[in-house]
């Protein structure tokens, strides 16, 4: 397939157009434009570009379909047309490791330019029902913002995946971040079993102070760890400071209120005969702030180890 990306309406900015030239049946010689467009939620977890074709000369109307860029497949969630359906699976079979590389810098970078101009009072997105619900105050950064650019380093030849964890209470002044540590295996082949955490590490970015919540045998010493991120990451501190800024602003809008009561189990109606025990429930103070285990990812942020699919389509399967 002949794949020629047009110029970008916008300076630095990957290419929102593109031209494609197919060799086979049965659409074997034929040339397309194509305009790409992508879900304009910045947490939306699917990874689909949405493709509107139009035949050079033109004849018909646009031809649509949507395509997956990081599982490389139609996407499946959005209907098509038997001609969007046709001509989908012929890009799909064309298409090389350039094209579904400059697919994906595409729609990452489209995703990264949204989260610079989002509004968190009024983004469409849900905490953890485990934070909500008072089991925990961290939230990790990219399990609500999937496509954020991951925290990674290369020390003595291997990978290394960083996942950030922040406090999202109201209220709470903390500037801690929990720092999970992931060892990625040689080459970034899918491996059967999770990424395990190695390290836990919780930093204050305001006192630079560091401090080891779980360490495994083979792990990096704590301020090895460290250096090497900060030397892969140069702008670790803002960047935290920043990432923090942004799940304190979603918790203060999604977080229950201080005074308000989480719903008893069973939602016992007035005046039964567990009134006086939910309201004994009611009045015990709330549970210390929990961390959460670290040693997963979302279920629709990309797999860890590096294989570009869906962590629930990839290590998380098993």
């Amino acid at each position: 397939m002949k794949f020629e990306p047009l110029v970008s309406p916008i300076e630095s900015a990957p290419s929102s157009s593109a031209g494609f030239t197919l060799e086979a049946a049965p659409f074997a010689g034929q040339t397309f434009t194509v305009t790409f467009r992508v879900c304009e939620n910045p947490v939306c977890p699917c990874g689909a570009v949405g493709f509107e074709c139009h035949s050079q000369p033109p004849t018909d109307s646009p031809v649509r379909f949507d395509l997956d860029v990081i599982l490389r497949q139609i996407n499946t969630q959005v209907a098509a047309t038997p001609a969007g359906v046709a001509l989908g699976r012929a890009f799909v079979a064309e298409a090389q490791e350039a094209q579904w590389e400059g697919l994906r810098h595409f729609f990452l970078a489209t995703k990264r330019r949204q989260m610079e101009t989002m509004n968190l009072d009024t983004l469409v997105v849900d905490l953890p029902a485990d934070v909500t619900s008072g089991g925990g105050t961290m939230v990790a950064y990219r399990e609500i913002f999937p496509w954020a650019e991951p925290l990674k380093f290369t020390r003595d030849g291997e990978e290394w995946l960083v996942d950030d964890q922040h406090c999202v209470q109201p209220g709470c002044g903390c500037t801690e971040t929990a720092l999970a540590f992931f060892r990625v295996p040689a080459g970034n082949v899918a491996i059967a079993e999770p990424l395990q955490c190695v390290s836990l590490l919780y930093h204050d970015y305001v006192t630079s102070k560091t401090s080891v919540r779980e360490a495994h045998r083979g792990s990096l010493a704590p301020d090895d760890l460290m250096s090497a991120l900060r030397s892969a990451q140069p702008d670790l501190v803002p960047l935290l400071r920043l990432r923090h800024d942004h799940l304190q602003q979603l918790g203060r809008r999604l977080m229950p209120k201080p005074g308000t009561t989480t719903a008893w189990p069973g939602s016992p109606l007035p005046g039964d005969s567990l009134q006086a025990e939910r309201a004994d429930w009611q009045r015990q103070p709330p549970p210390p702030p929990v961390g959460r285990a670290p040693s997963r990812p979302g279920r629709n942020a990309p797999c860890p180890c590096g294989s570009g699919k869906k962590f629930k389509r990839c290590c998380g399967a098993t």
